[in-house]
């Protein structure tokens, strides 16, 4: 056993830990990103074209996605707080849904 002590307090190849802390430390003090609860709530996949003028038209409303996406179909993603907009399964735009009135657009 006073070998297997020697080794747990020997301190980790970055030194700010020995090995014992190491794997019984608190997991607290990091600081994790919050990630949303987004895969639970209900939501309505569907198809839609980007236009020329860069944006995606949804319920009447146009959300607005990268210029290098002009003319491509694209997945887009509805729930309640956001839209999200997803081109070969990669996540390219994320809105704030909206809802009320229409969104009318100006003819230039």
């Amino acid at each position: 056993m006073v070998i297997l002590d020697g080794l747990c307090w020997r301190p980790t190849a970055t030194g700010q830990l020995d090995r014992l802390q190491f794997y019984t430390h608190d997991l607290s003090c990091y600081h994790f990103r919050e990630t949303g609860n987004n895969f639970l709530l209900p939501s309505q996949w569907r198809f839609a074209r980007v236009s020329l003028d860069c944006h995606v038209e949804l319920d009447g409303f146009f959300y607005s996605v990268p210029h290098q996406l002009i003319r491509e179909q694209v997945d887009t993603r509805l729930i309640v707080p956001m839209v999200e907009i997803f081109s070969n399964a990669t996540r390219v735009a994320a809105h704030e849904r909206r809802y009320g009135g229409r969104h009318i657009r100006r003819r230039l």
